[in-house]
């Protein structure tokens, strides 16, 4: 799941199928329950494969606070204790790995992790969690029990490090709120935390491919063009970094996914051998146009090498269409697409084959997932599906 922006003093339910762009329309508590109750229902069900672990992918935290929040920290704080304890309370036996999103900072929207000795994983412990990046705080050692944490390379300063899923599959989960164009701090101590991380990520795709292991990254704020207006979402120089550190190690490097946009995109990150998918998972929250989607990825090991084979995008809606099991009178959850289905019957097992065959244009009628109100996503930049 991705951008949540829970406000749970909020007094107004979220508009489901919102008919564009309003950012006030955050998700209430209320709303955000109803949601959460429904995927668990439909898990019990079988409609949709039991999770191995939940993946958030950042913007916990409501955009807009209210007047009767005294400052922004109880607002940060408030918002993503619930966040947690609602999900928990519906999934207490599901391991939760945690990104960091740019409205999850407890200083400022963009703002650093850690802000006056505050950041997320220490509001994620409060709440019940072992460990602010994995809520079981398993640690990887001799009884292979996944997913675990690498305690050797986590930063709990600035909000990244790796968790492995698998047996030689990993998941690299980055702070790229720092990269951002948005994240104006850019004094030298935090150009100094920047680079710490890029060589961070250095590190981390140089002894995964010394071991023969794969690496999902994921983070919040995605490497690239933005289709909505063309410009850019990182400073350049970090993105030409990060995108050399890519093509250096593409063979470890399953898949990219990220959230931030709100809509159900993907891009085609252009490596010197192959393409790459930087799979996108829509917003919970409606604010963007969007309908409030979950997304479910299936990953498989053939010939001792990891892939992410396809995944499943999944809509709440007030209208039934192609509905798995209508879960009340006034909220659906319908599976959108597949994506091996709907762009790739024909792949061997690694969705990345596919995108060689792909354009914009296909993408394009997916992206408000259907919403019957705002069917046609205004965007400026068709060339920005591909990027590098």
């Amino acid at each position: 799941m991705s951008d949540i922006h829970l406000n749970i003093r909020k007094d107004k339910p979220m508009q489901i199928m919102p008919k564009g762009y309003h950012s006030s329309n955050d998700l209430d508590a209320k709303t955000y329950q109803s949601f959460m109750q429904q995927v668990n229902q439909h898990v019990k069900l079988t409609h949709i494969k039991k999770p191995n672990f939940i993946l958030l992918l950042g913007d916990l935290v409501g955009h807009k606070m209210r007047n009767i929040y005294m400052d922004r920290q109880q607002f940060v704080h408030e918002n993503q204790s619930a966040v947690y304890k609602i999900l928990m309370r519906e999934f207490p036996k599901t391991p939760i790995i945690s990104v960091f999103g740019n409205n999850d900072s407890f200083e400022k929207n963009y703002g650093r992790f850690t802000y006056q000795g505050n950041n997320m994983y220490q509001v994620i412990k409060g709440v019940g969690f072992k460990n602010g990046l994995l809520s079981t705080g398993k640690v990887c050692d001799k009884t292979r029990i996944y997913p675990c944490l690498d305690v050797d390379k986590i930063n709990e300063t600035d909000g990244y490090g790796v968790v492995k899923i698998a047996p030689k599959l990993e998941i690299l989960a980055l702070n790229s709120v720092m990269f951002s164009v948005e994240h104006s701090l850019r004094s030298k101590e935090d150009v100094a935390k920047i680079q710490r991380q890029l060589a961070f990520v250095k590190m981390v795709l140089e002894i995964a491919k010394a071991k023969q292991n794969k690496v999902i990254i994921a983070m919040h704020i995605p490497v690239g063009l933005n289709i909505y207006d063309g410009k850019d979402f990182w400073h350049k120089n970090e993105a030409k970094e990060f995108m050399n550190l890519l093509n250096r190690y593409e063979s470890v490097i399953a898949g990219v996914l990220v959230g931030h946009t709100h809509m159900e995109e993907l891009k085609t990150l252009k490596l010197k051998h192959r393409l790459l998918g930087e799979y996108f998972t829509a917003g919970l929250s409606t604010s963007h146009g969007n309908l409030p989607s979950v997304k479910t990825f299936h990953l498989i090991n053939t010939n001792k090498t990891w892939r992410i084979e396809d995944y499943t995008s999944y809509a709440f809606s007030q209208a039934s269409n192609r509905v798995i099991t209508p879960n009340s009178s006034v909220l659906y959850l319908n599976t959108v697409y597949s994506f091996k289905s709907k762009f790739c019957k024909d792949a061997a097992g690694d969705i990345n084959q596919c995108l060689d065959s792909m354009n914009f244009h296909q993408l394009l009628p997916l992206v408000t997932l259907h919403n019957p109100n705002y069917p046609h996503y205004r965007y400026k930049c068709f060339d920005c599906f591909n990027y590098g």
